[in-house]
């Protein structure tokens, strides 16, 4: 991912001198490339998406900066779970193959965005980029992963979505999409391996309707809103993720505590960014608190912030969960590949 972003800047032309104060329109929309690059690298989407923005509306002929654009819509799309970004990603994309016909990163990133759409179109723009280059990007792999899996093709799928994984780094959105799409593959697998029989006698879950604890947050009673963080504990519910995140900030300490262990259950590797600077925190309890979470959520992008916390820490205790959290992530990549080789030996049976 760090040589497609390098690739992606030096598509923009050099930013030369300002020969004043005040910099020009081209100039300027430089600058903003610049600037949403390096949010884009740290993850920050929305401001990334802003400076994009706004460069385009400063410089709409710059190189690479209709892909900049769509490949962040993609990513916020992979990793936040926000398809509300599709249309905006598929139109830049569009641009950003017009302007390089031949661009095989353009052309499997629009290939995967239309994969997302269920657009059949999207095998064309694969065929297009294999032709310029026979090794495809990941976001090609990706893309063929999910029209095999939209045509049942399952071995086919998972090959697919393999490789896409083994090309990206294990931080990228595009790897924690892989991991979501792979529990759409098994889950598919065992739905349609399960007897009827067997399926008929599972009585249903009752639902968990998360709305009355999200209310309770805002709670003026600190034990209210702590008892609702601890309810909102469930593995998967990524619509918490985000109201817990918010209680990080709060005045009470046993609030704070029990969203941080409620985010390392919940386990989706958005809370990262919220998690990692209570590290830092002046309270050893926290910091260790902070650990055990990153480490029950398993992304990789927690591995650096886990090991300058080792780096300097002084308290036993902490400095032991975070070598705990950091053996944690590694499981979790060891469990990813596992499971790839276990629903390819699943199939061939």
């Amino acid at each position: 991912m760090t040589v497609i972003l390098a690739a992606l800047l030096a598509l923009a032309p050099a930013a030369r001198a300002a020969e004043g104060p005040k910099r020009s329109p081209i100039e300027e929309a430089r600058a903003l490339f610049k600037e949403g690059m390096a949010a884009k690298m740290r993850g920050d989407f929305s401001p990334a998406l802003d400076a994009f923005t706004r460069a385009l509306t400063l410089n709409t002929g710059m190189p690479g900066l209709r892909l900049a654009r769509g490949l962040t819509y993609l990513d916020a799309i992979m990793m936040q779970s926000r398809y509300e970004g599709h249309h905006n990603a598929e139109l830049d994309l569009v641009a950003a193959v017009k302007e390089a016909p031949k661009n095989p990163l353009a052309l499997c990133a629009l290939a995967l965005a239309r994969a997302m759409n269920g657009d059949r179109q999207g095998e064309n723009d694969l065929l297009k980029a294999a032709a310029v280059r026979p090794s495809l990007p990941a976001y090609g792999h990706a893309a063929r992963g999910r029209f095999e899996l939209d045509g049942r093709n399952w071995k086919d799928a998972v090959a697919a979505y393999r490789r896409a994984y083994e090309a990206s780094p294990q931080d990228s959105p595009l790897s924690e999409w892989i991991r979501r799409e792979m529990i759409v593959v098994r889950d598919r697998i065992r739905l349609r391996r399960e007897p009827a029989s067997a399926a008929a006698d599972v009585r249903p879950e009752v639902k968990f309707e998360p709305e009355p604890f999200l209310a309770e947050l805002a709670s003026e009673d600190a034990k209210t809103r702590a008892a609702a963080a601890r309810a909102l504990g469930r593995p998967g519910l990524e619509e918490a993720v985000e109201p817990l995140s918010n209680l990080l900030n709060d005045s009470d300490l046993a609030v704070r505590a029990t969203a941080l262990q409620s985010l390392g259950i919940v386990g989706e590797p958005k809370a990262v960014r919220a998690i990692t600077p209570l590290l830092s925190d002046k309270s050893k309890f926290m910091r260790a608190l902070a650990a055990r979470a990153l480490g029950g959520i398993g992304s990789e992008r927690a591995r650096k912030p886990l090991d300058e916390l080792l780096a300097r820490e002084k308290e036993a205790i902490v400095a032991a969960d975070a070598k705990k959290a950091l053996k944690e992530i590694d499981n979790a990549a060891y469990n990813m590949k596992m499971d790839m080789e276990l629903l390819m030996e699943e199939l061939a049976k």
